[in-house]
């Protein structure tokens, strides 16, 4: 409510228990994990249930290939900004792991599922640490193994984390 005071607005039957009971049957989310969706992204509850909700849960589960019912549960508890987010937003990110990456749909999905917040970062961002890697020798393959393994990698910096560490080593 701190975060998004509209919510004492809202009618208990036509906006919150839909969209509650959305995330609890088809998302798979527990009910022990609901209370983190809600105060992550309480946002999740001014979207429309039919145009907004249910085709973005459909555009994951199509676009990352999650074959697992559960999956889609866990990535919306990770990250349940991802429910607000536009699909064209979500597939060009998508398409950038397919296309500059050179990850398969399946090695994106599951880099998504690992670390869901790429869907936010900037196309800006996440280039440059695919080009630092390039620059310090890496190659096609060898970026797409590292960000198949550990996606957090466009998490960090590269003059603060990733540059210092590589002259480390």
């Amino acid at each position: 409510v701190a975060k998004l005071p509209r919510l004492l607005e809202y009618r208990e039957e036509r906006y919150l228990k839909p969209r509650l009971d959305f995330l609890l049957g088809p998302c798979g989310i527990s009910v022990l994990d609901l209370p983190k969706v809600v105060v992550r992204a309480p946002s999740v509850f001014t979207v429309d249930l039919n145009r907004t909700l249910l085709p973005r849960v459909n555009f994951l589960v199509d676009q990352l290939r999650l074959t697992d019912p559960a999956s889609i549960g866990k990535l919306i508890v990770r990250h349940p900004q991802a429910l607000t987010l536009s699909d064209e937003s979500m597939a060009r990110r998508i398409n950038f792991l397919h296309s500059q990456i050179g990850l398969s749909p399946e090695d994106a999905g599951r880099a998504v599922l690992a670390h869901p917040q790429i869907l936010h970062y900037s196309l800006e961002s996440m280039l440059e640490k695919v080009d630092y890697l390039h620059s310090v020798g890496f190659s096609k393959q060898q970026v797409a193994t590292c960000i198949k393994r550990i996606p957090q990698v466009f998490s960090l910096s590269v003059p603060s984390n990733i540059a210092p560490k590589w002259h480390y080593y």
